[in-house]
């Protein structure tokens, strides 16, 4: 396997159906000045949204097993638990970040 590929070896998953993975990540750059990254797991869905311009954050946090059409925003009431996905997906993304690396400038 090359050395720099991003991945997780399902092997486990597809012999026993045990979990290889805590959630998963979409980075999303819906435009300039926004960015939503959204962790989730097999009963939640974070999704956090950075206003940069306004240097500020808002969560969307949902409970897929009793809101499965994701209808009801229960961020606010939870925020112990905004916390936790947030800790997990700030994990999931350093484990599959290396350091920081400028990005060409193309004019």
């Amino acid at each position: 396997i090359d050395a720099s590929m991003q991945g997780v070896d399902l092997m486990p998953a597809l012999a026993a159906g045990a979990a290889v993975r805590e959630g998963a990540w979409i980075d999303h750059r819906v435009e300039r000045g926004l960015t939503v990254n959204t962790w989730i797991t097999p009963r939640h869905r974070l999704s956090l949204h950075a206003i940069h311009a306004e240097r500020r954050e808002e969560a969307e946090l949902y409970d897929l097993e009793t809101d499965p059409d994701e209808l009801r925003n229960i961020a606010r009431e939870n925020p112990a638990l905004v916390a936790e996905l947030s800790q997990q997906l700030l994990r999931h993304i350093a484990s599959v970040q290396g350091p920081w690396q400028p990005r060409p400038v193309f004019a």
